[in-house]
């Protein structure tokens, strides 16, 4: 039973992530005066796949945050935990 438990608990941890990193990648676009379309010619990823992860249905890796936090002028951390 335990093994549940923590399966769950893994399942709502990701989607607790996935739900609070859109808001924050939201926020620092927007606060950045960036759209979604020129924060992806930025850096020179699709607007589709930026999309995905506004949505909260994309995860992304450490490299592609890196990448958006420079282009937002933030920390990465900042785009991970507020």
């Amino acid at each position: 039973m335990n093994n549940r438990l923590t399966g769950g608990e893994t399942m709502l941890t990701h989607w607790v992530e996935l739900n609070y990193m859109k808001l924050l990648l939201k926020h620092y676009r927007k606060q950045a005066g960036l759209t979604q379309n020129r924060l992806c010619e930025e850096i020179n990823i699709s607007w589709k796949y930026y999309q995905r992860l506004e949505n909260g249905t994309r995860l992304p890796s450490l490299l592609m945050l890196e990448k958006i936090a420079a282009a937002l002028k933030v920390k990465v951390s900042d785009l991970i935990d507020g």
